[in-house]
């Protein structure tokens, strides 16, 4: 191991979020390579990190699902009204007077920090980071504004948050402040620091880095966020819904910003507890779980739209089975940077939310190393650079090298086929040129109380009665199909209801033993994807749902004449994926969803016009 040298800062952030008229200081902790003092010249990777200090479990009290969809008139809401715009918007919290004015001592300016100090007790220390070190970069950590040990109040996502850890940036490239102490204390320059940095990590983490990216700070050389969020509203809302992450039901955005705000284990926190509540009330009113809709709040926390400022490079790693932060989120990443110019890199692999550095035959690892080199250390790549680099599905020896994804080299196929054939659980309700889906959740297999979300999908693929909760279309390939893109679906339906909800789904239906993306094992220090021990029927491909009230908008409803039809298109995440000779790929088209959309009580009927129904699969 490289011998190392353990420092804490406080690093002043030109916010006031906890509104004592005091700028916020944020702890940050680093590790870099070399002895006490002396040391210089050192790139480093900042990693931004609101679960580094413990997280409040105990508070993670998820919101209700079990309601009905609220109907709404026609709106009128311009684009004007939900943008905002970072160049023009004031900031709330903003502090102009600097502590450093104010109470530091600044006679002397120290070289390093409290260099004495233990290592705190901390979530989030991973291999990489020690292989990191022996390679010759500084690791810096901090848990961000209302963490534990540092000031501020955690606002997810917020303005604030991105210009408190873009102030770690400005203190390593030598134009911010950092003192000893969390008050008070000498102040302290990163001399040590190269001056060119790196932000990195998975998820929350990896969110910061793109986030901080669209500030573009100086020195912020390249990003290399794991499954990081691009886009806050994709993430917990889709097409005028509330819909969460899989397996998070009932999670938000406000429940994030309470379960990380570990200031509340600080000595501290009864003096700000009522202005916290205040804001969390505020987010939750803000992010409007009423309604669903796209709005100002979301457009703050959609960096794809403020990215356009950044100049530097990004190596993108995201899972393809993902269902926590879904594959779009990376996938329009890659597709805004490359638009614009930056030098930009993906990795797509088979997994869900894990990181893959030492997955088998992904050379990951020793892209990263060839990446950092070349943007931190201006060495010449090691790894041959590569636009996108895709693990395949039914082989993971197998990585495809492309210049693109989803758009290029790829042609699209029309689904159905005149050899389609519309079956499963509504054989029965077809009637002439209409199929009947009754969305009635309370009279599937579904139980409110136990929650058996795999009986429920179970039964929407393979029940082939006469409960009519499903469209489902299926065609048998003569021969195996990547798919390789976001497959999109558009169909013509009627409701007998004032709103629904609308849902497709693109599946593999045949008897296969598949890769199990949540599932590894070690061999030789890396991992591989575990394969199931006996053949599962199906697996599904991709999907998407929409509030029938947002068909042509986002961010504005529109009133729906029960009886009348309307025209539908949906978007699917984008996957790479498969389907063999032999199996079926199958569409459904379906209503509510209890794993991720709300779940009503009232039962709305769906009359889908069969001979509207398109699918384009983008396939290899």
């Amino acid at each position: 191991m490289t011998e190392t040298v353990f420092e804490r800062v406080y690093v002043e952030t030109p916010v006031d979020t906890d509104r004592d008229g005091k700028a916020d200081r944020i702890a940050c902790w680093i590790r870099r390579p070399g002895k006490a003092a002396g040391e210089t010249g050192i790139p480093a990777v900042f990693i931004a990190s609101p679960y580094y200090m413990t997280c409040n479990e105990e508070l993670y009290v998820l919101h209700n699902v079990n309601r009905d969809l609220r109907e709404y008139e026609k709106q009128n809401i311009t684009e004007a009204e939900i943008t905002y715009d970072p160049d023009k918007e004031p900031i709330g919290g903003l502090c102009h007077v600097s502590v450093r004015e104010k109470e530091a001592n600044n006679t002397d300016s120290a070289d390093q920090g409290n260099s004495d100090t233990e290592e705190p007790e901390t979530e989030g220390w991973e291999p990489v980071h020690d292989h990191l070190l022996d390679t010759g970069y500084a690791l810096v950590f901090s848990g961000g504004l209302g963490t534990k040990g540092s000031d501020g109040i955690t606002m997810t996502g917020s303005r604030e948050e991105v210009l408190a850890f873009r102030a770690v940036i400005e203190w390593l490239t030598g134009k911010g402040n950092a003192f000893t102490e969390r008050t008070g204390g000498e102040a302290v320059k990163a001399s040590w620091c190269s001056g060119k940095i790196a932000m990195a990590g998975r998820s929350y983490l990896g969110t910061n880095a793109i986030a901080v990216a669209a500030s573009a700070p100086e020195g912020l050389m390249t990003i290399i966020p794991e499954a990081g969020i691009s886009n806050w509203y994709e993430y917990y809302r889709e097409n005028g819904l509330v819909r969460p992450a899989l397996d998070w039901q009932g999670d938000d955005i406000d429940l994030l910003s309470k379960y990380c705000m570990s200031r509340m284990k600080d000595e501290d926190w009864e003096k700000i507890k009522t202005l916290a509540e205040e804001i969390l009330d505020s987010m939750l009113t803000e992010c409007d779980r009423d309604s669903g809709n796209y709005n100002k709040f979301w457009d703050l926390r959609n960096y794809l739209k403020q990215i356009r400022r950044y100049k530097g490079s990004a190596l993108i790693i995201q899972g393809l089975n993902d269902w926590n932060v879904k594959p779009s989120q990376g996938v329009n990443l890659y597709k805004k940077l490359k638009e614009q110019g930056n030098e930009v890199s993906m990795i797509l692999h088979q997994g869900d939310h894990k990181s893959i550095y030492y997955l088998k035959d992904s050379g990951a690892l020793e892209i990263l190393d060839s990446w950092l080199g070349h943007y931190l250390k201006g060495e010449p790549f090691r790894h041959k650079p590569f636009s996108v680099r895709t693990e395949d599905s039914q082989d993971q020896s197998t990585w495809y090298e492309e210049d693109g994804f989803g758009d290029v080299n790829r042609r699209t196929v029309v689904f159905p086929s005149e050899k389609a054939v519309c079956e499963g659980s509504i054989a029965a309700g077809i009637t002439g040129e209409y199929a009947h889906i009754k969305d009635a959740l309370d009279e599937t297999s579904y139980d409110r109380e136990k929650d058996n979300q795999q009986d429920w999908l179970d039964e929407l693929v393979t029940d082939t009665g006469d409960r009519k909760g499903s469209l489902l279309i299926r065609e048998q390939m003569n021969k195996s199909i990547r798919i390789s893109g976001s497959p999109k679906v558009r169909f013509r339906a009627a409701l007998d209801r004032p709103t629904s909800i609308v849902s497709v789904m693109l599946l593999d239906i045949g008897s296969e033993k598949r890769l199990i993306p949540g599932d590894t094992r070690e061999e030789g220090g890396f991992f591989y994807f575990c394969t199931e021990d006996e053949p599962s029927p199906y697996k599904v491909i991709s999907m998407a749902h929409m509030n029938a009230q947002n068909r042509s908008s986002c961010f504005e409803k529109e009133g729906t004449v029960p009886g009348e039809f309307y025209e539908y298109s949906l978007v699917m995440e984008p996957t790479d994926y498969t389907v063999r000779d032999g199996h079926d790929m199958a569409l459904v088209i379906y209503g509510s969803d209890p794993r991720q959309t709300l779940r009503p009580y009232v039962i709305t009927n769906i009359k889908v016009d069969i001979s509207s129904i398109t699918a384009e699969i983008p396939i290899v």
